[in-house]
């Protein structure tokens, strides 16, 4: 799920990218897809004054702002991969930077970007608590209603690919990802996308009523 050095070409945000170079036909932008994963390796740095613990308590998060010379870098960061390690990206880590908030000693920290949109549930599962997240990105200038019916279609098509991409990479008893596009123009334009097959129903079923009803009587 991550789209920085050493991450999957099928990861949700390497594909974004892909797409984006071929923003004629995806309509997306090309601009960097915003991932959490990204921002929370870089919050996992020793480099920077983010993932701090009060005497090194792991229950005791110390905030960015906080100058106590007890703060200490939590030690979650693998400095050859530049990732958090993976023992470490859940519990309670992600929960740290999901309420952390930026500032100027931090401005990697999720609170306000992610924190609404990644949904963690540990009643069921504990090591793999991440339910559902979403990712960014922006489309294209879009001027009219074909660009507008283009773009959800092949939104929906990128979606599937990327469900397809993901996928393929999961291992053993992995959970099956959904990848899903949303954006607020979709709601309304997606009635644009069967129209046609809709207008042929709806006169077929009115034609045959009218040949009934005449045959009949």
């Amino acid at each position: 799920m991550c789209g920085g050095v050493g991450c999957s070409a099928n990861s949700l945000p390497s594909l974004l990218i892909d797409a984006s170079k071929h923003s004629n036909v995806s309509y997306i932008s090309n601009t960097a897809p915003n991932s959490w994963v990204d921002d929370y390796n870089s919050w996992g740095d020793n480099s920077t004054r983010c993932c701090r613990l009060h005497n090194s308590n792991v229950s005791d998060f110390c905030e960015s702002t906080n100058s106590n010379p007890d703060c200490t870098h939590c030690q979650i960061y693998n400095t050859t991969y530049s990732i958090v390690k993976t023992e470490e990206f859940y519990e309670p880590y992600l929960k740290y930077f999901l309420s952390d908030l930026p500032n100027a000693q931090c401005s990697k920290a999720g609170g306000p970007s992610y924190g609404p949109y990644v949904h963690l549930d540990y009643s069921h599962d504990t090591k793999l608590p991440i339910k559902a997240s979403s990712f960014n990105t922006y489309h294209t200038v879009l001027k009219n209603s074909h660009d507008f019916i283009s773009a959800l279609k092949n939104a929906r098509i990128l979606a599937d690919s990327m469900t397809e991409g993901i996928n393929s990479d999961n291992k053993g008893d992995d959970p099956r990802v959904e990848v899903y596009p949303y954006s607020i123009f979709y709601v309304f334009y997606e009635q644009y996308l069967t129209i046609w097959k809709d207008t042929v129903v709806n006169l077929v079923i009115a034609l045959s009523a009218i040949f009934v009803v005449t045959f009949i009587f």
